[in-house]
Order: C-alpha cells, then sequence, then structure tokens
C-alpha cells in the first residue's frame, strides 16, 4: 500500500479548495491511501468518499505555509 498525505495548510482559498476536491474525487485511489488534510475551516465541505480527513491547529499568521496551522 502507498500512503499519499496532503497538507493543504493556508494555501486554499474556498473555491480553490471546492475544485481541488472535484479532480481529487474523480481519482483511482485503489492503491493509494489519501489523507487529505485541509484547512478546518472547509473540514464540513470535504467528501471524504475516496480518503480519509484529517485537520490542523490554529496558527497566529495571516497566510503562508505553518505545516498543520490555520490562521
Amino acid at each position: 500500500m502507498k500512503y499519499l498525505f496532503l497538507n493543504h495548510k493556508m494555501n486554499l482559498t474556498k473555491e480553490e479548495f471546492l475544485n481541488y476536491q472535484e479532480e481529487l474525487l474523480k481519482l483511482d485511489t485503489n492503491d493509494i491511501e489519501f489523507v487529505v488534510f485541509p484547512s478546518s475551516t472547509y473540514l464540513s465541505l470535504i467528501n471524504g468518499d475516496n480518503f480519509k480527513i484529517g485537520s490542523q491547529d490554529v496558527c497566529e499568521y495571516d497566510d503562508g505555509s505553518y505545516t498543520g496551522e490555520i490562521s
């Protein structure tokens, strides 16, 4: 089994996230274990049919590549 962890950090807008998710749902995930870590503000929008879901914690900065953080 191969694993792929996708951490969005604080880099996607809501529209970008929804488009990204549409593309993920088209993928054949039979041989890969996907785990998606969207910004916590998008957790209610995610469709985890083809992948597992993780979450991130809170960050004091407005934006940037802070691993596991949201502003």
